[in-house]
């Protein structure tokens, strides 16, 4: 698959199109891991947050 889109992108103007896709999703795949928010509260209990992991476990 790979291969046959090599043979089909010719001159300088589909290189700089395939770049620009790529760019567009190397930049979107980082905003969602600095978005992912590692210590983002799942719940709050009694005054003290408590993390998604936190809650999965306690209800495995």
């Amino acid at each position: 698959m790979l291969q046959s889109m090599h043979d089909k992108i010719q001159g300088w103007v589909a290189g700089v199109i395939a770049f620009i896709i790529a760019l567009t999703f190397a930049l979107w795949g980082v905003q969602n891991y600095l978005r992912s928010g590692a210590h983002q509260a799942a719940a709050k209990v009694n005054g003290e947050e408590i993390t998604q992991r936190q809650l999965d476990v306690a209800y495995d």
